[in-house]
This record gives structure tokens, sequence and C-alpha cells, in this order.
């Protein structure tokens, strides 16, 4: 089954335990249970990490900008 993260905002019971909500904290549950869990207010899904990117997304410029970049550092 698929996890998902969230950050508690209220107290939580989960599966019988009970998670305090933690501003530094997240916790990782079922996708159903953090769902059920956003529905309520009781916490906020965590996205990607920030400084994470899309497989397809790209910072490497230009080849030719490249190879200009290495002859000024030399």
């Amino acid at each position: 089954m698929a996890t998902k993260k969230i950050l508690l905002t209220r107290t939580a019971v989960v599966k019988g335990r009970h998670y305090l909500p933690d501003p530094d904290k997240l916790y990782e549950f079922d996708a159903e249970i953090v769902d059920e869990l956003v529905d309520k207010n009781a916490g906020e899904p965590v996205m990607d990490l920030p400084g994470t990117r899309q497989e397809n997304d790209t910072d490497d410029p230009d080849p030719g900008l490249k190879s200009n970049l290495k002859k000024k550092n030399r």
C-alpha cells in the first residue's frame, strides 16, 4: 500500500497509537489514513521536500556555455 507523509496539527490516533503534533517531525502513514487526517483538519500533507526536482527538470547549462565555463575556471 502507498504511503504519504504528513505534518500533524492536532493529536491523532492511528491504529491505537497516539501521535502528537510536532512542527519538527513528519509522520508517514498509509495514504488513506493521511487523506482522512487531512479531511479532519488534523494535519497537512507534505509534498516533495524543498530542493528536490522532477526527473525531466534539468539545470544543465547549454553545452557550449559549459565548455566556456571550464575554460574560465582554469
